[in-house]
């Protein structure tokens, strides 16, 4: 049941438009450990039946939004370092290392490139995590 709940925290964070901001995610991720710690509490600690039986809800309501809260954090810092609007769009010529060694999935052959360089049409350009370098102009 928690991983059904994990997934469905995570399917809601995928369906939004945009990005709340890194405080809700954080007030997410809070709220997740509050209703899981509740949960914990009603447990252990109520002895009543039908207050127990609320247990598992908050536990899988707390899962639920914990998931929530990670997967917009990731998110977040996907997002945090934007390639510059200028160069949507336009050819670059990108040098760097395979980091790692292909990964196949369904979605198809993935791997790590760090990359060392990029240029447009003669002046360096910066891409998302490198810093801009100054190199010799395509020809």
């Amino acid at each position: 049941m928690l991983a059904l709940a994990w997934l469905a925290g995570t399917a809601l964070q995928l369906q939004q438009p945009e990005l709340f901001g890194p405080a809700l995610a954080a007030a997410g991720g809070a709220a997740g450990l509050a209703l899981l710690g509740g949960a914990w509490m009603l447990r252990r600690l109520v002895a009543a039946p039908s207050a127990r039986a609320v247990a598992p809800v908050l536990a899988a309501l707390g899962v639920a939004l914990g998931a929530w809260a990670v997967a917009e954090a990731r998110a977040q810092l996907r997002l945090a370092a934007p390639l510059d609007p200028a160069l949507e769009g336009r050819d670059l010529v990108v040098t760097g290392t395979v980091a790692e060694l292909p990964r196949l999935s369904l979605q198809g052959t993935r791997f790590v490139f760090e990359v060392a360089s990029a240029r447009h049409a003669g002046p360096a350009a910066g891409v998302p995590g490198t810093p801009v370098q100054e190199l010799a102009p395509v020809t």
